[in-house]
């Protein structure tokens, strides 16, 4: 096996000009406990006028 970008986040950061990477796990747990949170988060946001027409 290579070690390009096909190989996915592993074989691309094994060879990584930058050793300042740090990889996070961010699982399913994780991600449930923290959904109140993002929630909340989400419904504070205010939409940005006329974003629709232009994108």
């Amino acid at each position: 096996h290579g070690r390009g970008a096909v190989d996915g986040v592993g074989g691309t950061y094994a060879t990584a000009a930058i050793t300042d990477i740090n990889i996070i796990l961010n699982d399913a747990q994780h991600i449930k406990a923290q959904s109140s949170l993002l929630n909340q988060r989400w419904d504070e946001i205010r939409a940005i006028p006329d974003t629709l027409k232009i994108h």
